[in-house]
Order: structure tokens, then C-alpha cells, then sequence
């Protein structure tokens, strides 16, 4: 790599960069990233991240169905006891109360 640096700053020469002189020596290398050596290429990287935000999108979208059907059983139990409480206070109301049985 230093050869190379030393040769392309030669007079008569031409320059290289250090991404082209990297590449001479690495050669090119598909999931190198300069910087951060071999790995994982990034496209492999990123479709995990897709498949794992896809999943993640999926379990939203069912716990949202979940959550709003919830809701509908909550807003029937309280028309339920809306119900219930109207018709305590119309009982009540009639002087018909459970506690006259205890005579």
C-alpha cells in the first residue's frame, strides 16, 4: 500500500486516491466497507432489517385490531351498566327496594 502511495506520487505519475489504492491492494470486494473491514454485506444486513421491520409491522397491525376490538367489548359493558344503574334508580324509585323483604 505504501509502495503504491509512494509510486503514484512520482513525478510523471498519475495520483491515486486512497479508495483506488485500497482497491489495487484489497482488490474489490463485494461487503468490504472501507472503514470497517469484511463483514456482513449490506444488502444481507439490510434485508434482515426489513424482514425483522416487517414482523414488527405485522404484530402492530394485530395488536391495533386487538386494542379496537377491546374497545368495542369496553363500550358494550358500559351501555350494559348504564342499563343496569336506570334501572336500580326506577326500582329504587318505586319503593319496591330489595331491603322491604327483610320485614
Amino acid at each position: 500500500m505504501d509502495q503504491l502511495r509512494e509510486e503514484s506520487s512520482q513525478p510523471g505519475a498519475t495520483p491515486l486516491t486512497q479508495e483506488e489504492i485500497t482497491v489495487q491492494v484489497l482488490g474489490k470486494r463485494l461487503g468490504y466497507l472501507r472503514g470497517f473491514g469484511v463483514g456482513p454485506k449490506p444488502s444481507s444486513a439490510f434485508k434482515s432489517t426489513t424482514r425483522s421491520s416487517q414482523a414488527r409491522d405485522e404484530e402492530v397491525k394485530g395488536l391495533k385490531e386487538e386494542v379496537a376490538s377491546l374497545k368495542g367489548i369496553i363500550q358494550s359493558y358500559e351501555g350494559r351498566f348504564e342499563q343496569f344503574e336506570h334501572f336500580m334508580r326506577q326500582m329504587q324509585g318505586n319503593g319496591s327496594g330489595y331491603d322491604s323483604f327483610d320485614e
